[in-house]
């Protein structure tokens, strides 16, 4: 099974000169898990399992890869924000699902942790046949649901 994380950026963010990756620079809670996740596996050549993607909607960037290097920067997603970026967004969005399918065979299931206010950006996006879940609540509660849903993927690869 290939998988599919969709996040989004956060507000708190590494102060640093320079370009930091993706994954690095933003410093809200759900970056902090990633991190866990991935320090806690950086013995092996994959820190993460290799059937796991990740995408992060920024909303200065776009759709990015957790490894893009980034400057430090503020800017907010708003409605507008949001409304402004949604179609280069939905357009990334398909042709990253289409190289996977190419790559990798496809998606079989997406975990999507955004904001209200992010998930405009994805408004009437056809998902096919793959399976997503969104997580739910409060950041606290969506953290969460994103670590169970990651320790299940870990769970799985070291079978």
């Amino acid at each position: 099974m290939n998988y599919l994380l969709i996040i989004s950026c956060s507000q708190r963010k590494v102060e640093t000169d320079g370009l930091l990756p993706a994954i690095d620079r933003y410093d809200g809670p759900t970056y902090r898990c990633l991190r866990k996740f991935r320090d806690a596996n950086s013995d092996k050549k994959y820190p993460f399992p290799t059937n796991l993607r990740i995408l992060i909607l920024s909303a200065k960037f776009g759709l990015i890869h957790p490894e893009t290097e980034i400057p430090a920067y503020d800017l907010r997603m708003t409605t507008e924000r949001a409304e402004e970026i949604r179609h280069e967004v939905k357009l990334d969005l398909y042709h990253c699902l289409h190289f996977y399918k190419i790559a990798y065979g496809g998606m079989d299931q997406v975990f999507i942790n955004l904001g209200k206010t992010y998930m405009r950006t994805l408004d009437d996006f056809h998902w096919g046949t793959i399976a997503t879940m969104e997580a739910s609540g409060g950041i606290g509660l969506k953290t969460q649901q994103m670590k169970a849903w990651l320790e299940r993927i870990f769970h799985l690869q070291e079978k």
